[in-house]
C-alpha cells in the first residue's frame, strides 16, 4: 500500500477525512428522496469536502513542487 502513505504531517488525518466526507456525501445522496434536509446536507458536505481535499493537497512537502524548467541543468 505503497499510495497511502503521507509525507505530509497529519496527513493520513486529511485522507481519512476526506474518506469519511465522500461517504456521508453518497449517503445524503442516496436519502435525498426520503428526506428532503439531506439536500442542504448534500450541498454543505460537498462545499466540506472540497475544501478538505485542497487543504490536503496543499499540505505536501514543499521539495515536490519544483518545476520542470527548474529542474534541468
Amino acid at each position: 500500500m505503497r499510495g497511502l502513505r503521507a509525507r505530509a504531517p497529519g496527513g493520513v488525518r486529511w485522507v481519512g477525512l476526506v474518506a469519511v466526507l465522500v461517504v456521508v456525501q453518497v449517503a445524503a445522496g442516496l436519502g435525498g428522496e426520503d428526506a428532503p434536509w439531506l439536500g442542504l446536507v448534500h450541498g454543505l458536505g460537498a462545499f466540506a469536502l472540497l475544501a478538505a481535499a485542497l487543504f490536503a493537497a496543499r499540505s505536501r512537502p514543499a521539495d515536490h513542487t519544483r518545476s520542470a524548467v527548474a529542474a534541468t541543468p
